[in-house]
């Protein structure tokens, strides 16, 4: 998928995400959240594992967004050790998807994360993240793949991207 914006809608789809992100009880939930629990890791990093494998992805991850910083809960194949600005994160616009999936297939060619450090110095080019939401609908953060080449997701990578996500809220006690 490929994200076109004119300048007006670029601004107007930034400020609500400000605004979604800095949400005061979706934070709240994000600094509780159980995927940082130690006992869980080494089953949600299965499930990352093999959500990367199945899907034919170079990486994946449980990211949780905090308002200024994303937390790599979970990754498979991707060296987290550097932080990484909410804002130069792919996983923002999860929070924006209103529960569907977000798809780049191509990053230097999407205004919407073109300029994205991410994008433009780690290089990973497509992108497919699937919302955690919790009971009372607020976005923790995503489960997500990653490739530094190009590549066009069908829909039902993103049904089976979906799938591991569940077993991952399950394994958390979120379902």
């Amino acid at each position: 998928m490929r994200h076109q914006m004119t300048d007006a809608m670029l601004k107007a789809y930034r400020d609500e995400l400000k605004d979604r992100i800095h949400d005061p009880e979706r934070l709240r939930r994000v600094y509780g959240s159980r995927f940082l629990d130690k006992k869980l890791h080494d089953k949600l990093q299965a499930v990352v594992r093999q959500a990367a494998q199945m899907l034919g992805a170079q990486s994946a991850f449980i990211n949780l967004l905090k308002e200024d910083e994303l937390i790599f809960a979970v990754s498979y194949n991707y060296d987290t050790s550097s932080p990484l600005e909410t804002h130069e994160s792919y996983c923002q616009h999860v929070i924006m998807s209103d529960g569907e999936p977000f798809a780049v297939g191509n990053g230097d060619h999407d205004t919407l994360v073109c300029d994205l450090k991410i994008v433009t110095e780690a290089r990973l080019l497509s992108y497919l993240g699937v919302p955690l939401i919790d009971r009372d609908g607020y976005v923790m953060g995503s489960m997500c793949v990653t490739n530094d080449d190009n590549r066009d997701w069908r829909p039902n990578d993103a049904f089976l991207l979906s799938s591991f996500a569940a077993t991952a809220m399950e394994i958390a006690g979120y379902r």
